[in-house]
């Protein structure tokens, strides 16, 4: 009954404490602990408006960095008509470290919807760099 009164967060912790190890928990306990986390997740973004605006920051960084990088490797490669391979390797190990460990701050701090918006115009500047390197002439 705690878990209906109290904040999303302090339920989460109160079923920990009160349900022991991970490792002794049963099928309910697992989809009521997931429930409880979706609710967490799907309540805001966590934390004040300083620990939000730099996730932000951080992600929008991270984020442009990784486009223009990707941008640049495919006009690249349709102009030279062949494959850049020390930008590739830069741009694999972008996405592997700082994008994806910006990414999981953004999704467990429940920022869903500021993810989403970013994520589309990602998608939107992709497939902008995909359409101009499908128009130049390969060599």
């Amino acid at each position: 009954m705690t878990t209906l009164t109290s904040t999303t967060q302090t339920a989460v912790d109160e079923f920990r404490q009160g349900h022991g190890d991970v490792e002794t928990w049963d099928a309910v306990d697992f989809e009521v602990h997931q429930n409880l986390v979706d609710l967490v997740l799907a309540s805001g973004p966590a934390g004040g408006p300083l620990r939000t605006a730099r996730r932000r920051v951080n992600a929008l960084v991270v984020i442009a960095y990784t486009v223009a990088l990707y941008a640049a490797a495919e006009v690249l490669t349709a102009w030279r008509g062949a494959r850049w391979t020390p930008l590739e390797t830069h741009l694999d190990t972008v996405i592997e470290g700082p994008l994806s460990r910006s990414e999981t701050a953004l999704r467990r701090s429940g920022d869903l919807m500021f993810r989403l918006r970013t994520e589309q115009v990602g998608r939107r500047v992709t497939d902008l760099a995909d359409r101009l390197a499908s128009s130049l002439r390969r060599r």
